[in-house]
C-alpha cells in the first residue's frame, strides 16, 4: 500500500467556511494532541506539533500564525481542564523527522523529546503500536511516535471544537468517516482507547464529547469524495467501569452548524441546551405540572423551561 498522510478533512473545512467563528480545528500541517496511558486512560499530556515547509518557517524564532492560533486554543484547554496538565510544542520540517525545534526557533533532540514524554508518566517502551493503521497516517511524526513510544500508550488529537458565544471551547467533535452508509456504521472497536481518553478528557474539563460520522465513496481513479448531506451521530456512556456508545440519531450538516446536535445531545443528559448547566426539576404550581430548568434562567444565558414530556419528545 504506497504511503500517504491525513491533510485535510472535509467536515473541518465545512464548519469553517460556514460557521467560521462557531468552530476551530488544528488540521493539515498542525495538530493539537492528547495523550494518556492505556491502564488508566487518564490523560497525561497535551501537545501542540506543528509541520512546516521551509527552513525560514522551520528556523522562525517565533510562533507562525497557525501557530500561534492553536497556541491559543491547547492553553485555553489545558485551562477548562482545571488540573495541572504538562504542555508540549515544537516543529519539525516535512519530509523527515530527525530533528526539531521548539516554537521559538530552539533545537530540541529526539533523545530530549522522548525523555519528556517519559517523564509526564507515559509508559513509553520501546516498541511499535500494535494499533492497525487505516489508509493513512498523519505525518512523519507519527510515523516516528508509532515507531518510538510503544503501544501503551494512547495518542489522539482533537479534531474539531466547538466553540462558545466568548470563544471559548464547549464541545469536542470527534470525526470519523468511511465507505459504510449512516446507517450501518458503528464506531470501530480499536478505536475506544482513543475515545474514553478523550471522554475521560471531556468529564474532566466539564465539556461536551460528541462523536460525528459521514460517509465517503471510493472512485475508480482513486480519488474519494465525502457525503457530508447525512451524519451520523453518537455519545459515549460511563456505567460504573464499563464504556460505551449510543446513537442520538441521524442529521443533516445543518444541524451541526447551528448547533442543533450540540442542543439534543444536552437534552438527552439533562442539561441547558444554551450554557450546559445541569437542569433542575422544579415543582409546578397550583397542582401544574412538574417542569425542567435552567438554574441560570434569566442570569447568565438564554435560560430553559419546559416541561417534562418536551424534554422526552425531544430525545
Amino acid at each position: 500500500m504506497a504511503k500517504g498522510f491525513y491533510k485535510n478533512n472535509a467536515m473541518c473545512d465545512f464548519a469553517h467556511k460556514n460557521r467560521p467563528n462557531t468552530f476551530y480545528s488544528a488540521i493539515g500541517n498542525l495538530w493539537i494532541l492528547l495523550y494518556g496511558n492505556k491502564n488508566d486512560k487518564n490523560p497525561k499530556l497535551i501537545a501542540l506539533v506543528s509541520e512546516v515547509n521551509n527552513n525560514e518557517d522551520y528556523n522562525s524564532n517565533h510562533p507562525l500564525p497557525n501557530e500561534n492560533d492553536a497556541l491559543q486554543v491547547a492553553n485555553m484547554l489545558k485551562e477548562i481542564y482545571n488540573e495541572h496538565l504538562p504542555f508540549l510544542s515544537f516543529r519539525y520540517k516535512k519530509g523527515s523527522f530527525s530533528s526539531c525545534k521548539n516554537l521559538y526557533g530552539e533545537d530540541i533532540s529526539l533523545e530530549q523529546l522522548y525523555s519528556f514524554y517519559k517523564k509526564v508518566g507515559l509508559d513509553i517502551i520501546d516498541k511499535k503500536t500494535n494499533k492497525g493503521v487505516n489508509q493513512y497516517t498523519s505525518s512523519d511524526f507519527h510515523d516516528w511516535q508509532r515507531t518510538n513510544l510503544g503501544n501503551n500508550i494512547i495518542a489522539t488529537d482533537f479534531d474539531l471544537i466547538g466553540l462558545n458565544d466568548e470563544k471559548k471551547p464547549e464541545v469536542i467533535y470527534e470525526l470519523k468517516r468511511s465507505t459504510f452508509t449512516v446507517r450501518t456504521w458503528n464506531p470501530f472497536p480499536d478505536d475506544f482507547n482513543n475515545f474514553e481518553l478523550l471522554f475521560n478528557f471531556c468529564s474532566k474539563a466539564d465539556i461536551d464529547f460528541i462523536l460525528i460520522f459521514n460517509h465517503y465513496e471510493k472512485h475508480p481513479d482513486g480519488t474519494q469524495s465525502d457525503d457530508l448531506s447525512l451524519l451520523g451521530v453518537y455519545f459515549f456512556v460511563r456505567d460504573g467501569v464499563y464504556f460505551s456508545y449510543k446513537k442520538l440519531g441521524e442529521c443533516s450538516n445543518k444541524y451541526l452548524l447551528d448547533k442543533q446536535v450540540l442542543y439534543k445531545y444536552r437534552i438527552v443528559h439533562k442539561k441547558c441546551p444554551y450554557c450546559g448547566a445541569q437542569l433542575s426539576l422544579r415543582k409546578g404550581k397550583y397542582n401544574k405540572s412538574d417542569f425542567y430548568a435552567c438554574p441560570n434562567y434569566n442570569i447568565s444565558c438564554k435560560g430553559f423551561i419546559c416541561s417534562i414530556n418536551e424534554v422526552d419528545s425531544r430525545l
